[in-house]
């Protein structure tokens, strides 16, 4: 039986469902293997996340936009894909013992260049999932990637249990880049040949190279704590840090995206239709915080419990790490639903400068956190998310006349009703003296009642107002 979504649905579908493999992959590899080969995969993908930049630079966006591609298009953008491919793969290889020396982690060097391969499988992906793209057949690339992570977790817990270590994460990484490169040519029938413009690839580079600078400074900001710890601190809690950061970026990125990506586009036709930034903005900021916000508050409440039963000791105490960087999801979200408006609105160089203020501010706590602990350094996240949040109040405010007096009003039923709910569920557990399961149970239906109820009573009416202005 074939199912039947509008094809943005299967976008979200895809995201989800693969989000969701990794999740459960992750927590699955807790079990075999210790937090230290976590700590050095983690630098194998911060590595990968560039040199797939790279090897990509913005082209395949280029591509997408294009209004007609040529059978000469495609195949110029293949070969530079796979030049840039093999130059990034030499480059790993030949890099990889420095890597290994930096980090004083032995087995880095052949981590790297056995997942170095990884990297040539790129190319025979981009072209075909771009041209996906711009036929909006995100189905098929729901099956493509869902059945490759699907195989690929399966290989990897496989290899897990067979005492690979480390090897197992490298076993994932290469089968998922490799069954993902099969399905695309399978499925994908694009007119290959021996072709190659450079009058074309000029015309492609005028707009990929900036994607490609901004590519090349945002990876490194985006995981500069990935870059950071596993210098100056023990493997095992690199590790730590590592499985929950994974961890909350499967619970909590997932929605994010998929809520900005879904509001960009609806602020957008209605302003199309003549509709106010300002009501929009009120609007979506009210039901954001009123969907997101519970959501991380409750599991701030239950990562304890559920570590309890999830994971092994070894891995017990990286729920700690869990619980503040799911706070910083809160700054987060706000963050990000700010960047949509400046976005939406086409104050595109604010943006710019915002981003510039917070990767200044991101060196500058690092800076003094470095050598503190990960604890301090998360908190030093929590700040960081705390002054993006104030820069980005204010830049609003003064841009689009929603002042912050309104902002706050707009998440105050949100903020309440979560503090009431929490600081309820964990009241009533601290005199009923049960199992970490169960407790977790517990103060799951006890925080939902409370905040349906609360919402119900005092929040429905205010947001469907606001809905019909």
């Amino acid at each position: 039986m074939r199912l039947h979504f509008p094809n943005h649905v299967w976008k979200y579908i895809e995201q989800y469902f693969s989000k969701g493999i990794a999740g459960v992959t992750t927590v699955v590899l807790a079990w075999f293997l210790d937090p230290e080969l976590f700590a050095s995969f983690s630098i194998v993908v911060v590595v990968f996340l560039y040199a797939n930049g790279i090897v990509d630079s913005g082209l395949s966006l280029s591509l997408i936009r294009e209004k007609n591609n040529t059978k000469i298009d495609l195949n110029t953008i293949f070969f530079t894909n796979l030049f840039l491919s093999i130059f990034c793969f030499i480059l790993i290889f030949l890099m990889a013992p420095y890597v290994s020396e930096f980090y004083n982690a032995e087995n880095l060097t052949k981590l790297l260049r056995v997942a170095a391969c990884s990297v040539l499988l790129q190319a025979f992906i981009i072209v075909p999932r771009s041209i996906l793209t711009k036929k909006m057949e995100f189905r098929t690339q729901f099956v493509i990637t869902s059945v490759s992570m699907l195989i690929a977790s399966l290989l990897s817990i496989a290899s897990a249990m067979m005492s690979m270590g480390a090897w197992s994460l490298v076993v994932q990484m290469l089968s998922y880049s490799l069954f993902c490169a099969f399905g695309y040519c399978y499925l994908v029938r694009w007119p290959f040949g021996w072709h190659f413009s450079r009058e074309r690839l000029r015309v492609f580079w005028n707009y990929s190279k900036y994607l490609l600078f901004d590519l090349l400074i945002s990876i490194p900001f985006a995981n500069i704590y990935l870059l950071v710890l596993p210098k100056y601190y023990d493997f095992v809690a690199v590790g730590l840090y590592y499985f929950a950061h994974n961890i909350k970026e499967t619970m909590i990125g997932i929605f994010v995206k998929s809520f900005q990506s879904v509001s960009f586009a609806k602020i957008a036709l209605e302003l199309n239709d003549g509709k106010n930034l300002i009501t929009n903005a009120r609007m979506t900021l009210s039901k954001l915080t009123l969907f997101i916000f519970p959501i991380i508050t409750l599991l701030i409440l239950i990562v304890e419990n559920l570590f309890f039963y999830l994971v092994p000791n070894q891995w017990f105490a990286a729920h700690e790490y869990l619980e503040l960087l799911l706070f910083v999801s809160y700054f987060f979200v706000l963050n990000a639903f700010f960047q949509n408006i400046f976005k939406v609105g086409g104050y595109s160089k604010i943006v710019f400068y915002l981003g510039l203020v917070r990767k200044i501010v991101v060196l500058f706590t690092l800076a003094i956190t470095y050598d503190q602990g990960i604890t301090l350094i998360i908190f030093g996240q929590i700040f960081v998310g705390a002054v993006s949040l104030l820069f980005n109040s204010v830049c609003v405010s003064r841009v689009i006349s929603y002042n912050m007096a309104c902002q706050f009003r707009d998440i105050s039923h949100a903020v309440m009703f979560t503090l009431i709910s929490m600081s309820f569920a964990k009241i009533i557990l601290i005199f009923l003296p049960v199992s970490h399961l169960l407790g977790a149970l517990l103060e799951v239906v006890i925080f939902c009642f409370l905040y349906i109820c609360l919402f119900l009573f005092l929040a429905k009416e205010t947001v469907q107002n606001r809905s019909n202005v």
